[in-house]
Parts: structure tokens; C-alpha cells; sequence
């Protein structure tokens, strides 16, 4: 189903049809719809784990780069590198700090060599500079690149590439987001009901209304439940012990 259909869904379920305009003429033109579909999203994709949270980006990185920018990521759990002179190797992860004692000087005149580490990326100054992404080049300058500075994630890594590489990221992601009336995305083709009830609780927030919001909420992790142990499932598939 595509942002429409899910619109024109959500408008008949919750009764709110000042929210689209010419609803008589079957047009369902967003009229503050999309609000609340949009929040719901965000939503359950931040509260509910399930096979499709998890994902793997690709990233082409070209010779002498030390970070990666990665759309609509909200945890990188790995890091993995190929090209076809050596392979295939996961990076280690640092925290920023130990990053920084290992290479204290600014990564953009460092020695060039063979990626071994990462660390997570906070891509914000103080104070913001709207329209542009600034990158912590260890504290000592910044380098900013145009974009949509809060639907990002990112990385640091070293040493800066002295060949062209492929980033493998393994990383918890959001749903792409619904702008345009064609959109579609995971929700919007396997669990559109889904979706469409967690835009009713949205409006049930705006009516600071306790007991639907808890209803709601409820009635959603029930239908999720089932998606939820699929994932547990999956992973615990084969361990035998702690650790393994």
C-alpha cells in the first residue's frame, strides 16, 4: 500500500476526515494526516524489534576518506570492510575517546594505510549550522558536508583509506521514510493495520488522552508480539551456551 492508501485507511479508521481534503472526491489530499502517520512510524520503529529493524548499508569510500555518513541509522552494531586486493575484515570499535589516543593528530593528514578501527560519530556542533552535516575531525577542526543534518548517523575510522573500499554497516536502521503519495516502505506493504494504529494513538496523544493512548499501545504490542519472538527465535537458533 502506498502513503495514500495508508492515508485514506487511516482517515475511514479514526474518523478524522478534516485531516485529508476532498475525501468526498476520493482524492485524500494530506491535510495534517501525514503527521500523525509519520510520528506512529517513528514510533514503532524506535520501540519494537523486529526481522526488519535490523539492517546491512553499503557504502562505496574512495582513497584517503576517514568517515562514512549513513541515512536514517539509529545504532551501528559492526563494521566491515572489503576491496579485492584483501578481502574481507571487520573493523574493531572504539569509543571516540579511544580513538582519539590513538590517533590524537587530525585524521585528514594522517598517514594512510589499512582501516583496523572505528568509532561511532555525534555529526552535531554547538551551535548547529542549518543545511550542513559537521563531522568531529578529533576535536581539533570540523569538516561540514551538505545534507538533512538530523536524519543521519555516522563514523570515524583510521587510518584514512590509501585504497577505494566497500563499508559493510551493520547497524539498526528506520523505516524510509513516507513523503510523497507513491511511497511505500515495510510497513505500508506487510503491516499497514499496524501502522494505521499507531497513527490513531498519535491522535489520541494530541487529545491528551491517557486511557487511549494506553489502549493503543497495548493493542499494537499484541500484534507485534508474534513478529517480536520470530526475532528472538532466530537469534538464539543454534546457541547452546552463553557466550556462544
Amino acid at each position: 500500500m502506498s502513503l495514500i492508501a495508508t492515508r485514506q485507511t487511516f482517515v475511514q479508521y479514526s474518523g478524522r476526515y478534516d485531516l485529508v481534503t476532498d475525501a468526498a472526491a476520493n482524492d485524500y489530499t494530506d491535510n495534517g494526516a501525514d503527521k500523525f502517520i509519520k510520528a506512529g512510524q517513528k514510533w514503532v520503529d524506535t520501540n519494537f524489534l523486529i526481522g526488519r529493524t535490523r539492517a546491512t548499508a553499503y557504502q562505496y569510500i574512495g582513497v584517503g576518506v576517514w568517515y562514512a555518513i549513513i541515512p536514517s541509522c539509529r545504532v551501528v552494531h559492526a563494521l566491515w570492510i572489503s576491496n579485492a586486493a584483501l578481502g574481507r575484515w571487520e573493523a574493531e570499535r572504539k569509543n571516540l575517546a579511544g580513538l582519539r589516543q590513538l590517533f590524537p593528530g587530525s585524521l585528514e593528514e594522517t598517514t594512510r594505510g589499512r582501516v583496523e578501527i572505528y568509532a561511532p560519530l555525534t555529526l552535531r556542533d554547538v551551535p548547529e549550522i542549518l543545511g550542513t552535516i559537521t563531522v568531529d575531525q578529533l576535536g581539533q577542526t570540523s569538516y561540514t558536508v551538505a545534507g538533512e543534518i538530523y536524519s543521519y548517523n555516522g563514523v570515524l575510522f583510521a587510518p584514512p583509506t590509501n585504497e577505494a573500499i566497500t563499508l559493510e554497516i551493520d547497524g539498526t536502521f528506520y523505516q524510509p521514510p513516507l513523503v510523497d503519495d507513491e511511497d511505500i516502505n515495510y510497513w505500508t506493504e506487510e503491516l499497514e493495520h499496524v501502522l494505521v494504529m499507531a497513527a490513531c494513538r498519535e491522535v489520541e496523544i494530541s487529545y491528551r488522552n491517557t486511557v487511549g493512548i494506553r489502549d493503543w499501545t497495548s493493542s499494537i504490542r499484541e500484534e507485534l508480539l508474534g513478529l517480536e519472538m520470530d526475532l528472538a527465535e532466530s537469534e538464539a537458533e543454534g546457541i547452546k551456551s552463553i557466550g556462544q
